[in-house]
């Protein structure tokens, strides 16, 4: 051969031996890094090349290709070779955040059967929880309590309504300022007339056995009254006049026992004096009982770590001593709508629980090692035997950081939640 057909022979022997090596790397390549899946989306916002595909929160491949298919997206993703998808998976589509991101996130069967998806298969896609679906969902239960709020604030808004409450507390008032009045005439009398002693006594006898009948009814008005409110301040001052005469009634009846020799007057001044105590007793008991009592509304709105698996729940801490309380709401609100109704006794370091508990029999503690850090437990539900913990991390006065486990003894994370409570 002449050294122009060498030449050429050359040329053309390295064009072939590129070609075999490029086409060696590209099969070695696809045949041994990774495999195609095509997933279909009804829509596929925000969603773009490149974008990281996980399954069970760890990368394992990248949006290669989207194409539209009619009313639907084809999405093309390539995944790591040794990675054998379980059929059954979930293919999710969410986001990093209300800034971040999209992510396809494949989430396998809680039972995997042995079967897997071939490559180059087609699935369907699903659409995982996102934050804006999570302030939605918080914003409608807010709007709801809203409502309520106002169905109730219609009711006291009620002229009807205000007039009866107001009418009966302002009667009481009257009533118990004329016997003070009275009270202190009938002292007056009594240093100037000893004539009318007998008739003085009766009439302070029956005087006293009203007031412990009011008394008691005033017991049962406060557990209707907001104690906040004016009603309550005028019921307040009642039962201080209520005490004020009722310990008159009772001096003066002692002076005039002293005084008197017919043995009817003093059975009926005995008679005068403990009910005048009892009167007093009761005013000092409601009046305790009023300036106690301390109750806090609280909101939850928790997000677990499943798609769709929000809780958002409501509670009431009654505590009308510094060591009893009671704690009343309703969790899962929407979803399961378990009751909680429990009693308790503690400070604010710790305290023990005894009730319902997601609307099962139970018992829980609480400990709070430090002002802003608090912890508890619960066991529940006799039947299916559960252990509940949680804890909380005081950010202000009204706003806490909450998390919960409803069952350390199965899979923490079917059960696991975090989110925020708010105290109003």
């Amino acid at each position: 051969m002449n050294n122009e057909t060498k030449v050429g022979a050359l040329v053309l022997a390295g064009i072939v031996l590129l070609m075999g090596i490029v086409t060696f790397l590209g099969v070695f390549s696809l045949s041994t890094n990774s495999y195609d899946l095509t997933i279909k989306y009804s829509r596929a916002s925000g969603l773009k090349k490149g974008n990281i595909v996980n399954y069970v929160g760890v990368p394992v491949g990248k949006v290669e290709k989207l194409e539209v298919f009619g009313n639907s997206v084809k999405v093309i993703v390539s995944i790591k070779k040794e990675l054998k998808i379980p059929v059954g998976s979930n293919f999710l589509l969410g986001s990093e955040g209300m800034m971040g991101g999209m992510f396809i996130d494949i989430d396998p069967p809680e039972q995997i059967t042995g079967e897997y998806i071939k490559p180059g298969a087609e699935v369907a896609g699903a659409y995982g929880a996102s934050v804006d679906s999570f302030l939605a969902a918080g914003t409608n239960v807010l709007h709801k309590l809203e409502t309520m709020a106002d169905a109730v604030n219609s009711i006291f808004a009620d002229k009807d309504v205000q007039t009866s409450i107001k009418g009966t507390v302002i009667n009481a008032k009257e009533i118990t300022d004329s016997i003070k009045e009275l009270s202190r005439v009938f002292a007056e009398v009594a240093g100037h007339n000893q004539a009318e002693l007998d008739n003085m006594v009766q009439q302070f006898n029956q005087m006293s056995i009203h007031m412990n009948s009011v008394a008691g009814r005033m017991d049962t008005m406060l557990r209707d009254i907001d104690n906040n409110g004016q009603t309550s301040r005028e019921v307040i001052a009642t039962l201080h006049n209520l005490k004020e005469a009722s310990a008159n009634i009772e001096k003066i009846t002692k002076s005039i026992e002293t005084v008197t020799g017919d043995p009817k007057t003093k059975d009926d001044i005995q008679v005068t004096i403990k009910n005048a105590r009892e009167a007093s007793e009761k005013a000092n008991k409601i009046l305790g009982r009023v300036g106690e009592i301390k109750v806090t509304p609280a909101l939850d709105i928790k997000y677990g770590d499943k798609p769709d698996k929000y809780r958002v729940d409501a509670n009431l801490r009654i505590a009308p001593s510094k060591r009893d309380f009671f704690l009343l709401g309703v969790s899962d609100i929407g979803e399961g709508n378990d009751f909680n109704l429990q009693y308790g006794k503690g400070n604010d370091y710790a305290g023990i629980r005894a009730g319902l508990i997601l609307g099962e029999v139970g018992a829980g503690v609480d400990f709070a090692p430090l002002k802003w850090l608090r912890f508890s437990a619960d066991a529940y539900d006799p039947n299916n035997f559960k252990v509940r913990v949680g804890g909380e991390i005081r950010l202000t006065d009204r706003i806490s950081l909450v998390g919960e486990s409803l069952d350390v003894r199965k899979n923490a994370s079917d059960s696991a939640y975090l989110g925020i409570r708010g105290y109003f």
